[in-house]
C-alpha cells in the first residue's frame, strides 16, 4: 500500500514540475520597486507632456520629452534584465526539481525492483498479466512499479481531455439589434 501511494504522489509530482517551476519564478522574480517607480515617474511626465503646448513652450516640451524617453531607455534596461534574470532562474527550478524527481524515482525503483505495487488476480490480468509483471515481478497477478509509474502518469495526462462530469453553461451572444 506505501509503495502505491508514493509511486503514484511521485509521478503526481514529477507531472507538476512545470507549474511549480512557474510559480517558483513569479515569487522570486517579480517587478521591482525601482521598476514601479520608473513607470509611475513616466506616465506622470506624459500626463504633464499631455498639458503642455508645443506651438508655445516648445523648449519645456522638448525637455519633458527627453526626460521621457531616458526614463523609457531605463526601464527597457530593467526589464530585459529582469527577462534574462527570469529565463535563468526558470532553468535553474526547472533542472533542480526535475532532478530530485528523477534521482527519487531512480531509487524507488532500484529499491522495490521486485515487490509488485499492486496484486490482482490472475482472471482480472489473464491475457496481459506478464507485461504488468514485466520488470523484474515474479508474482502472478502482480503489477511492477515501472508499469505502475507508466499508467499513472498517461492517466494524468489524459485526465484534462475525458469529459467533464459537471455541465459547462453554454453562453451565445444576444443580438445587438
Amino acid at each position: 500500500m506505501y509503495l502505491l501511494i508514493w509511486s503514484s504522489l511521485l509521478t503526481l509530482f514529477s507531472s507538476m514540475v512545470g507549474s511549480l517551476t512557474k510559480c517558483l519564478v513569479n515569487l522570486t522574480c517579480s517587478i521591482s520597486d525601482y521598476e514601479i517607480n520608473l513607470r509611475k515617474e513616466i506616465r506622470d511626465l506624459q500626463k504633464e507632456l499631455s498639458q503642455i503646448s508645443m506651438m508655445d513652450e516648445f523648449a519645456t516640451y522638448a525637455r519633458t520629452e527627453r526626460k521621457i524617453n531616458k526614463l523609457k531607455e531605463k526601464l527597457e534596461n530593467c526589464s530585459s534584465a529582469r527577462k534574462v534574470q527570469t529565463s535563468k532562474s526558470s532553468w535553474a527550478f526547472s533542472i533542480t526539481l526535475n532532478s530530485i524527481v528523477g534521482l527519487m524515482s531512480m531509487l524507488t525503483v532500484w529499491s522495490y525492483w521486485g515487490q509488485p505495487v499492486v496484486t490482482l488476480p490472475d482472471q482480472w490480468v489473464w491475457p496481459v498479466g506478464w507485461l504488468l509483471s514485466s520488470p523484474g515481478v515474479g508474482v502472478a497477478g502482480g503489477v511492477s512499479l515501472p508499469v505502475w509509474m507508466a499508467l499513472c502518469r498517461t492517466s494524468m495526462k489524459m485526465a484534462p481531455s475525458l469529459p467533464s462530469v459537471i455541465p459547462t453553461p453554454n453562453y451565445s451572444q444576444l443580438p445587438l439589434d
